[in-house]
């Protein structure tokens, strides 16, 4: 059976791109690297797994918000494995607070990961120094 490898996912309120490489997002919910480039840091925006306005819709791994090589960063297994336990955790906190999974507390999905030993936001001193050292926030929440 063929695999065509990018065939479906979703167009969630963000797309993770290449270029989002160093930036910082409100809404991360995973600090991962580029499996062929370790170096290059990358920050996962909880808009990534959902879209506005389809409260019952999460997704993670390959079949998350993600175009070009920034696809490529999230459908390896390393950060397909962060993201789904980002996507059980958002499944939870949308029955605990009774609110669609597009509305969830990502505050709280945030807290809930940190204490489970997930990088939320990747230490800036990590930025390789031939990178420009570039630090850029910016918000999704």
């Amino acid at each position: 059976m063929p695999q065509f490898r990018t065939t479906r996912h979703i167009d969630g309120d963000y797309t993770l791109k290449e270029t989002d490489a160093y930036k910082h997002f409100d809404d991360s919910i995973a600090a991962i690297c580029d499996f062929d480039r370790s170096d290059y840091l990358y920050e996962v925006p909880y808009g990534t797994l959902v879209k506005s306005g389809f409260p019952n819709l999460i997704t993670a791994g390959r079949t998350a918000s993600g175009e070009g090589y920034g696809w490529d960063v999230l459908r390896v297994i390393p950060p397909a494995i962060i993201t789904g336990q980002a996507a059980g955790i958002a499944a939870y906190l949308s029955i605990k607070e009774n609110c669609g999974i597009d509305k969830v507390n990502v505050s709280n999905m945030q807290k809930i990961l940190s204490e489970q030993n997930v990088m939320i936001h990747f230490d800036d001193s990590l930025i390789p120094k031939d990178r420009g050292g570039k630090k850029v926030q910016i918000g999704h929440i």
